[in-house]
């Protein structure tokens, strides 16, 4: 009788070890993916832009698209929604 007290306390102390490192994977694997979501956040704030203002200026007609002027309105208007992304994206602690 003494011998199997004995093996279900180690059984109950194994199952409480096993507890232990379920809870760490778990804690661990979602502290992997709101990093990489952090990531993917900040590339899309960077890239989303160019492609937007991008499909709008040449959709546009009647502008002169080898116009330095026109080019660097479009860059200015892109740097301007980056950084009001990633001013966002950084106030609401996303990155």
């Amino acid at each position: 009788m003494d011998h199997m007290n004995k093996i279900c306390d180690t059984l109950d102390e194994y199952t409480e070890t096993i507890d232990v490192f379920k809870d760490a994977d778990y804690y661990l694997s979602g502290y992997r993916s709101n990093r990489t979501i952090r990531l993917l956040a900040v590339l899309l704030s960077v890239g989303l832009p160019f492609i937007i203002v991008a499909a709008i200026f040449f959709m546009l007609p009647g502008i002169d698209k080898g116009n330095i002027q026109v080019f660097s309105l479009l860059i200015g208007i892109i740097l301007v929604i980056i950084g009001i992304m990633l001013y966002t994206l950084r106030h609401s602690r996303i990155i």
